[in-house]
């Protein structure tokens, strides 16, 4: 099972950038997390199958539709067993 860890800088707080991920990831079946970060950035772990993973990455590009991402980084994980389901957690 692949996982990723990604921060995503730009106006991502504020926007529904979290509850949006959240909603996304319950779609596409992944686990995971999502937090803001105390610099202004969001931080996002999730973990599932390949496909879903990557379709993850690539809505998290954009986000919400209020949200403008002005950069993103993603790099492979190794799986959490501890993490079921998806959680938005507190801030960093």
């Amino acid at each position: 099972m692949p996982a990723l860890h990604m921060i995503v800088r730009g106006t991502v707080q504020g926007v529904a950038f979290r509850y949006s991920t959240r909603e996304r990831a319950l779609d596409l079946n992944l686990e995971g997390w999502v937090r803001n970060r105390k610099d202004g950035s969001v931080e996002i772990f999730v973990q599932g199958d390949k496909e879903q993973v990557n379709l993850m990455k690539s809505w998290a590009q954009t986000g919400p539709s209020q949200a403008v991402v002005e950069e993103l980084i993603a790099s492979p994980q190794k799986p959490d067993q501890s993490i079921q389901g998806f959680v938005v957690r507190t801030t960093c």
